[in-house]
C-alpha cells in the first residue's frame, strides 16, 4: 500500500502528539511535502551533514529524528548557515524531516520511559507531571460476523490501547432490531421487523483520537449508519512529564550503579558526583538536559538523580542535600529512543500494510570523546 509524509505523521502523532511539547519545542514537520510518498524511514537522535550523507546512500525519503534540527526560526535558508546548508541538502535530496522532541520525552514509552527500561527501574512513575491525557469509551454495534473485522479497525485507528497493552476490547452478545425503509435496502426487509445477532465492542480512545477511530468504524462496518457511542470516563487516564522516578531491582553502591549505567547506555563519557561506597536504590532520570530539576529529584526521594549537562552550582547544591548526581550526557542519555521509535515504527507500519522499510541510522552524532 501506498504511504506518504502524511501518513508517517499520522503514526507517529499518535506515539507522541505534538501538542504535549513545550511551547518553544519545534517539534513535528520541518521540512518537506505532506504528500510525497515515503518508501524508506531512518530514524536517528540528531540531524548532520553526515546522517543526511547516510540517508542518501540509503535511498531514504523520510528521516525521523529526535533533535529538531532547529529550534528557533529561521529567516534564511542558506549556504551561509550550518542549519541553513543541511535545510538545502534534505530540499535537494528531497528528504522530508520530522522531528519528535519534547512530546517524546513526555510520553509514556517514550525517551525517558527507554531510559527506565535500560536501567531495569521499577515502580516508576512521572517525576513532574504536566499532562493529564483524558481517555473516553468508544461503544458500536456490529453483526457477529464483522465483529473482529470493525475490532481490529478500531485499534489499529488508536483505540484498545490500556497502559502496556493494546488491542482491549470488551465484547457483548446480544440482538439488535431494525425495520428497513424504501431508502434503506441493507440487512432488512422493507416494512419488516429484522432480528439479527449482533455483538457490542467497548474500548476506551484518546480523547485526540476519537474522530479517527469514528470514520474506521464507518469504513469497516456493513452498515450504513452505525451506531457509535462515546462516554466519559473517570479513568482511565494517563499521566505525562518531563522525568522519571523508580527503584532498583536491588540496592546496590553508588560506584556499581555508575558501572551499570556506563554498560546499559554503553558510554565512557560520564561525569558523576557521589559517594562510591553509598549504598542506592531509588533513581531519578531526566533524559537530555535535566539538571534543573534535581530539587524534584530530592523531594521524590530519590538517592541518584541520572540526567544530562549537569550546572556547576545545581551540582554543589544538590551533594549539600546528598544526592548522587550521574551526567551521562545528553547523547547518551537520549539515544536509547532510537531503536524504541524503529521498532514502534515498524509494527504501527506492518499493521496499516505499507511497503515502508525503517532503518536506523547508525551514525554516532556523539560530539564529545573520552581523553585521558
Amino acid at each position: 500500500m501506498v504511504c506518504t509524509v502524511n501518513d508517517i505523521i499520522g503514526i507517529l502523532e499518535s506515539l507522541a502528539p505534538t501538542g504535549m511539547a513545550e511551547e518553544w519545542d519545534n517539534a513535528g514537520l520541518l521540512c518537506g511535502d505532506r504528500a510525497d510518498r515515503v518508501k524508506n524511514v531512518m530514524v536517528t537522535l540528531d540531524v548532520n551533514d553526515d546522517v543526511i550523507e547516510e540517508a542518501v546512500d540509503l535511498g531514504i525519503n523520510m528521516i525521523v529524528s529526535h533533535h529538531p534540527l532547529t529550534i528557533e526560526k529561521i529567516g534564511k535558508v542558506t549556504s551561509d548557515t550550518y542549519t541553513g546548508e543541511l535545510f538545502r541538502k534534505l530540499i535537494k535530496y528531497n528528504i522530508a524531516l520530522y522531528s519528535a522532541h519534547t512530546n517524546l520525552d513526555r510520553v509514556a514509552g517514550g525517551v525517558n520511559d527507554a531510559l527506565c527500561e535500560a536501567l531495569g527501574l521499577r515502580n516508576v512513575t512521572v517525576l513532574e507531571p504536566a499532562y493529564v491525557y483524558p481517555y473516553r469509551k468508544l461503544v458500536t454495534y456490529v453483526p457477529t460476523a464483522y465483529e473482529d473485522a470493525v475490532a481490529e479497525a478500531m485499534c489499529e485507528a488508536g483505540a484498545g490501547t490500556v497502559g502496556k497493552y493494546t488491542d482491549c476490547t470488551f465484547r457483548t452478545a446480544g440482538t439488535g432490531t431494525y425495520t428497513g425503509t424504501e431508502e434503506d435496502e441493507g440487512f432488512s426487509e422493507v416494512g419488516e421487523l429484522t432480528r439479527t445477532e449482533e455483538t457490542r465492542i467497548e474500548a476506551t480512545v484518546a480523547v485526540d483520537r476519537i474522530d479517527e477511530v469514528c470514520e474506521a468504524i464507518r469504513q469497516m462496518h456493513p452498515y450504513e449508519e452505525p451506531i457509535i457511542d462515546v462516554f466519559e470516563m473517570k479513568a482511565p487516564r494517563t499521566v505525562y512529564g518531563t522525568g522519571r522516578v523508580g527503584d532498583l531491582e536491588e540496592s546496590m553502591t553508588f560506584n556499581d550503579f555508575v558501572n551499570k549505567v556506563a554498560d546499559a547506555l554503553e558510554t565512557k563519557t560520564l561525569r558523576v558526583a557521589g559517594q562510591p561506597d553509598l549504598p542506592v536504590k531509588r533513581i531519578a532520570v531526566v533524559g537530555g538536559s535535566g539538571s534543573d530539576y534535581f530539587p524534584l529529584a530530592i523531594n521524590a526521594g530519590a538517592q541518584v538523580f541520572l540526567t544530562a549537562d549537569v550546572k556547576h552550582h545545581h551540582a554543589l547544591e544538590a551533594r549539600h542535600y546528598g544526592l548522587q548526581l550521574v551526567d551521562a550526557g545528553h547523547y547518551a542519555s537520549e539515544r536509547v529512543i532510537v531503536p524504541v521509535l524503529v521498532k514502534k515504527l515498524t509494527e504501527a507500519i506492518d499493521a496499516l500494510q505499507y511497503s515502508v522499510e525503517v532503518f536506523e541510522s547508525s551514525t554516532d552524532t556523539e560530539p564529545f570523546v573520552s581523553f585521558t
